[in-house]
């Protein structure tokens, strides 16, 4: 099996779902025409029973071949929506770590995705629904009291010197009335906002791709800010100057 193959099964297995235009975009980019390319792996793929796939959907959806979703599932859409967070991410950094809903004990709270973005972690929701204050009050006080359970701090990614959580960050259309004095709490209505409001600049565009390497510099990427350090009390791990661990946390 080529590691092409390899990869998009395995961000099947991370995602749950993929659109077609979706992985061409993770594992095709490169190549001159990545949906003629797309096209014919998947099919390949399909053929073999190592990927499903359903045609309910224009263009394809793609899911695992082990079933472990449903085809017509409500979440199908949610799942989608963590794709395209996770890619725009990517025209601005790949992360190091991107898990999709991170499982802790009953009654604690349940991130869309655990994230290490240029160092520092966030656990992201993405709010596709308008809530009331109540749920989003309650979805908060979860957070609190997976911040009280002490489980992150004995994460495999912590620091040696000082742990941490992770910042939360929401991903809405709408602005909510909630805070934390445990951890941050951001709210900004995409990636791209999340971006500017770190006063990150925007990606540069090379031949249809996104490209960042004119954002990093001989002393690193000196436009994102060390989270605990910066206005919104966001911290980065790799200040507190600790080798990360070998064993790669994520599917990447």
């Amino acid at each position: 099996m080529k590691e092409r193959d390899r990869a998009i099964i395995a961000d099947l297995a991370c995602f749950r779902v993929l659109t077609r235009d979706q992985i061409a975009s993770l594992h095709f980019a490169n190549v001159k025409n990545p949906i003629t390319a797309a096209n014919s792996t998947l099919l390949r793929l399909y053929r073999q029973g190592l990927i499903d796939r359903s045609a309910n959907y224009q263009p394809y959806l793609y899911f695992p071949s082990d079933g472990s979703i449903k085809k017509d599932s409500a979440k199908v859409p949610h799942f989608l929506a963590i794709a395209d967070a996770y890619l725009e991410l990517c025209q601005y950094a790949k992360p190091s770590h991107f898990v999709v809903e991170p499982k802790y004990e009953k009654g604690l709270a349940e991130a869309d995705c655990f994230i290490i973005f240029k160092g520092s972690p966030l656990f992201l929701e993405i709010q596709r629904s308008t809530y009331s204050e109540k749920v989003m009050a309650d979805k908060i006080a979860r957070y609190e009291a997976l911040y009280d359970s002490g489980l992150i701090q004995c994460e495999a990614w912590q620091p040696k010197v000082r742990k941490v959580f992770p910042a939360v960050l929401i991903l809405t259309q709408t602005r909510y009335a909630v805070s934390s004095s445990k951890f941050p709490i951001i709210q900004a209505a995409s990636i791209a906002d999340f971006m500017r409001t770190m006063r990150v600049p925007e990606p540069f565009k090379e031949a249809g791709r996104c490209s960042n390497k004119n954002r990093v510099t001989k002393k690193g990427d000196r436009h994102w800010p060390s989270f605990y350090s910066s206005k919104l009390r966001i911290y980065n791990v790799k200040s507190f100057h600790h080798k990360m661990p070998t064993q790669d946390l994520s599917f990447y």
